[in-house]
């Protein structure tokens, strides 16, 4: 394999990467998810903080997952970081449940009579 051929496959795979995450964020912000999720965890003045962890997570998960990295953490620290993100992707997910469920009500509300 030549120079060439091994800087495109790193083009082509961080872009492809990009390409899904920012889908990923576009689609939770057009659910409007981020905002439903500070109503149900009452933390409004966080919504910057939440908005930032979604797009930052996109781009440095699609990083890590790109050049393959690991960090060697202790049993604790794993286990501390294994439940923030669980707490917050289980609230995601929850808020992505409430918007999908109210879509078909305001699909009926707005269908002519």
């Amino acid at each position: 394999m030549n120079v060439l051929d091994e800087i495109f496959i790193i083009v082509s795979g961080f872009s492809e990467g990009l390409i899904i995450g920012a889908g990923t964020v576009a689609f939770l912000t057009i659910l409007g998810v981020i905002q439903r999720l500070t109503q149900l965890t009452r933390t409004h003045a966080y919504a910057h903080a939440y908005q930032w962890a979604v797009v930052l997570g996109s781009f440095i998960f699609t990083v890590l997952g790109q050049w393959n990295i690991h960090f060697p953490f202790s049993l604790l620290i794993t286990i501390i970081f294994g439940i923030f993100s669980g707490m917050f992707v289980g609230a995601l997910a929850a808020a992505l449940t409430e918007v999908l469920n109210v879509l078909p009500v305001l699909g009926k509300k707005n269908r002519p009579c």
